[in-house]
């Protein structure tokens, strides 16, 4: 499984490569790329920072 920094930084490299491509006029293919690119990378971070808020929430509110 990856970990939280390898996935985010496959999702930027996942948009970064598709937009590169877009960029070369590859615009259909790209396009479609491009927008499932996007969408996992703010779909990643929205669950992290999800993720993050609820793991502070946890431990602000832990009582050992």
């Amino acid at each position: 499984m990856l970990s939280k920094i390898n996935f985010v930084l496959f999702c930027d490299f996942c948009a970064g490569f598709c937009g590169f491509w877009h960029d070369f006029g590859v615009h259909i293919l790209a396009s479609s790329l491009f927008g499932v690119c996007l969408a996992c990378w703010l779909l990643a971070r929205l669950f992290y920072f999800v993720y993050d808020f609820a793991k502070f929430f946890k431990d602000f509110y832990a009582f050992d």
